[in-house]
């Protein structure tokens, strides 16, 4: 049962008296109202019968022509009383007058209130209000559910038959019914005056639930008269002005959120998108609409709370949050970037291809995630010759060659684990994972498969002498199996230039700056020390550079020629620098910061999927158009993936790293923007430098000072249409992180860090520009939402906020912020005891 908010006899008869003049207006003689009735000062009809009881007990003085009348109406007929009342009686009524007889009237209107023992209240003066404005037989034959809700102590359900089902069925005094309704359910209160707790919030969103579809076709059609309610009534106290519907429910929204959500993501739910599971409806969908118009618009981001049932909770569109609670749940986000957090129990946890960037947190580290229909589990469910382990970090289940699924373990700043999943460039995250949480195992990976040849460096051929000249006799040689060339010399640190068979091949360059290639087949390839330049050619191959500063071409062929003579010495074209160099090979930087691979092969790149290892050393890497592996290893590399949904490890040191791409001057023409992927980038420890190209990607800084972008720096580069929906998260440092087009989503992460939505209208043309999420995350943040109806939310700290053009969400956070809206009709939430926030304009 709830509390009511009570009041002493003379505080509630001023109320009732001052409420009921407000609401029904002044009219100083008699007026017929096109209602069927004759009404006089506030809202006094004189269809009764004991109209002289209440004139004498009000104390008004009448002539005696006006008692007669009064006693004329007293006695007729219905129909007669509102005649005479009209025609006869003409007296010119003050408002002390129509005051005290108000205080007289509203006492004939108080058998509900009476018959639900309502003792005097704020509750108590909204329904005599009511019941003043609709007659007791309309409150007793239409209004027996605000009975039951009464009866039962259901606040909130009192309020919603208040606010939304007293209603005129009459269209013509429709506007002015609801404007009263919404100023009398205000003063029946929707939350009980002590502090608001869970059960009462779960109850006001049970009644929003229940009546959802019918609350917001009300509220599309007369939501407009809030204001009105607000200006005639003369509610300037924000205590006693009519709320919208958002601003009612957002209080029992902010708990739900504080119980629930993750405090990152509360800010990005609207109180009208939440949604409790009951004991009568334990499935629960998200929906779209478009301001109060349901089922329109666009998907909405929703928040889905499940109870201690086996619940069925289903995203659909938007960046939602699904809460299973207890019970065995099964969770699915749908498209967008959703929050799915299964609670206690076996959950499952739903997800398809294109669905997003899916952040999965699961207390107690049971239940399945289901991806297409398959289980993930690591390597519980893969073929042991196809689980692989690149690093101590990096998994991949290759029993689908075609569609692998990689694991990527990335411990926080913290100490706690996430867990990347990613298959075909979708991407899942589970927070805090230990090892067998969701029945994934990420145990040892197979040893590849033997070689047919072996190749090992450090060997040459015979010198012969010709002419007096000392040349190597190549034709006394042959390979043996066990990679010893038969006929040949050791010789230490020798620049080998060595091309395997059209098989499966082990080359082992060891010392020296060699040329190895891999030719076609299924390769391992390992440079060894020195500054290599390796190619695998066509096939899967797995690529190690060794110690030195080498080049690496995972998925083409080289066309380097043998050693001839041991004084072979690669000369340096003009006005170029070398980068790395062997006996009959070079690569030159060029002046304006490319470089140019003299020895190089074709230009078409294989489509097999490579591994490939940096190791130590500033290295280049360059992947095919299938879906590689590229670790850079320790030091400063440079390294680009190409066609296919790539997964690029930078390791330690300042790295350059570029999803899709070009290497400088005609080796590599630019990947088609059509065959570039969805890639994987985890720049690692350094100052890294990493831009994802094209379609959907995911960017980690990692630590350090980073600077992400998740296209390409212009359409000269990469058109428009082919920028995609892009995950960057800068991690701990100060990072400059831009979203380029379409849809992104950025999150600062520790650091003071810079936030841009999309590239400037220079770079990229309005049309591309998205609706972007972007989060400061912790530091003093600068964020720029630009074009499109962006969400931008600060974090902790002091940060600044530029929602550009569009219609944006701006949040401050913790910490004194500066809001900047723009462009657009911008929408700023603020939150007590959370800093001093500032709004501004600009000029």
């Amino acid at each position: 049962m709830f509390t009511y908010r009570t009041l002493t006899t003379q505080q509630y008869v001023n109320t009732v008296v001052d409420v009921i003049s407000k609401a029904e207006g002044y009219l100083s003689q008699v007026t017929n109202l096109k209602d069927g009735m004759s009404t006089i000062g506030y809202g006094y009809t004189f269809e009764r019968n004991d109209n002289i009881a209440l004139w004498q007990a009000a104390g008004i003085t009448l002539t005696t022509g006006e008692w007669t009348i009064l006693q004329q109406i007293d006695s007729a007929s219905s129909a007669q009383k509102t005649v005479i009342a009209l025609t006869q009686f003409g007296k010119t009524l003050t408002h002390s007058e129509a005051k005290a007889l108000l205080e007289q009237t509203y006492q004939k209107y108080e058998s509900p209130a009476d018959e639900l023992a309502m003792p005097l209240s704020w509750e108590r003066v909204a329904l005599v209000s009511v019941t003043y404005n609709r007659g007791e037989p309309a409150v007793h034959s239409k209004m027996q559910d605000f009975y039951s809700a009464i009866e039962t102590g259901d606040r909130a359900e009192a309020w919603f038959q208040i606010r939304y089902k007293a209603q005129t069925t009459n269209p013509t005094y429709a506007d002015g019914i609801a404007k009263r309704r919404y100023y009398e359910s205000e003063l029946f209160g929707l939350y009980e005056a002590a502090v608001l707790d869970e059960v009462q919030a779960k109850q006001i969103y049970a009644m929003y639930n229940r009546h959802h579809d019918a609350i917001l076709d009300y509220e599309s059609t007369f939501s407009s008269q809030i204001g009105k309610a607000n200006s005639d009534y003369h509610l300037t106290d924000n205590s006693s002005k009519v709320q919208t519907l958002e601003n009612s429910l957002q209080k029992a929204a902010d708990l739900l959120k504080q119980l629930y959500v993750p405090e990152a993501l509360r800010s990005t739910i609207n109180p009208l998108d939440i949604q409790l599971a009951s004991d009568q409806q334990t499935d629960l969908s998200g929906g779209k609409r478009d301001g109060y118009q349901n089922n329109t618009g666009q998907e909405q981001n929703d928040l889905l709370i499940g109870n201690d049932q086996n619940n069925i909770l289903n995203g659909l569109g938007g960046n939602d949050i699904l809460v299973g609670g207890a019970g065995n749940d099964t969770l699915n986000g749908g498209t967008g970037n959703d929050t799915l957090i299964g609670g206690q129990d076996s959950d499952t946890y739903i997800y398809s291809q294109g669905d997003g960037v899916d952040t999965l947190i699961d207390s107690d580290g049971s239940g399945q995630i289901v991806w297409d229909l398959v289980n993930i589990q690591g390597d519980a469910n893969a073929l042991s010759d196809k689980w692989k382990k690149f690093n101590t970090h990096v998994w991949q289940d290759q029993k689908n060659p075609q569609d692998p699924i990689s694991y990527n373990l990335q411990t926080e700043t913290d100490g706690s684990q996430t867990l990347y999943i990613i298959k075909n460039g979708d991407v899942l995250k589970v927070d805090n994972w230990q090892p067998g949480d969701l029945g994934i195992s990420l145990g040892a990976g197979a040893q590849p498969l033997a070689p047919l040849h072996t190749y090992n460096g450090d060997q040459r051929a015979p010198v012969t002498v010709n002419n007096g000249m000392d040349t190597y006799d190549w034709s006394a040689t042959s390979w043996a199996a066990d990679g010893t060339l038969t006929g040949g010399v050791a010789e230490q640190n020798f620049n080998d230039v060595i091309t395997g068979s059209a098989q499966a091949d082990k080359i082992n360059g060891l010392g020296g700056n060699d040329a190895l290639d891999g030719g076609a087949g299924n390769d391992q390839i390992d440079g060894g020390e020195g500054n290599d330049l390796i190619a695998g050619g066509a096939g899967s191959d797995i690529i190690h550079g060794g110690a030195g500063n080498d080049e690496i071409l995972s998925a083409t062929g080289l066309n380097v020629p043998q050693r001839k003579a041991p004084d072979d010495t690669w000369q340096v074209p003009a006005g170029k620098t070398v980068w790395a160099q062997g006996s009959t090979w070079g690569i030159a930087n060029n002046p304006n910061n490319t470089y140019t691979i003299y020895g190089g092969g074709s230009l078409a790149l294989d489509n097999a999927p490579d591994t490939i290892y940096g190791d130590a050393g500033d290295d280049h890497i360059t992947g095919g158009h299938g879906d590689d592996y590229i670790d850079g290893g320790a030091d400063n590399d440079v390294l680009w993936g190409n066609g296919g949904n790539d997964l690029i490890d930078g390791g330690t040191g300042d790295d350059n790293i570029y999803g899709d791409g070009v290497i400088g001057s005609g080796f590599y023409q630019t990947t088609p923007a059509f065959i570039q992927g969805n890639d994987f980038l985890d720049a690692g420890e350094g100052r890294d430098w990493i831009i994802g190209g094209g379609k959907n990607d995911v960017l980690l800084g990692g630590t350090g000072n980073d600077f992400l972008w998740g296209d390409d720096k212009s359409e000269t580069l990469l058109s428009g249409q082919y920028h995609g929906k892009d995950y960057l998260d800068g991690g701990a440092g100060d990072d400059l992180l831009i979203g380029g087009g379409n849809d992104d989503t950025l999150i600062g992460g520790i650091g003071n860090d810079t936030l841009l939505g999309d590239d400037n209208e220079n770079n990229l043309a309005l049309p591309y520009h998205g609706n972007d999420d972007l989060d400061g995350g912790a530091g003093d943040d600068k964020l720029y939402g630009g074009d499109g109806n962006d969400t931008l939310l600060g974090g902790s700290e002091n940060d600044t906020l530029y929602g550009d053009s569009g219609n944006d969400i701006l949040i401050g956070g913790t910490g004194n912020d500066i809001m900047y809206g723009g462009e657009g009709n911008d929408t700023y939430l603020i939150n007590a005891n959370e800093g001093r926030d500032a709004i501004r304009h600009l000029s």
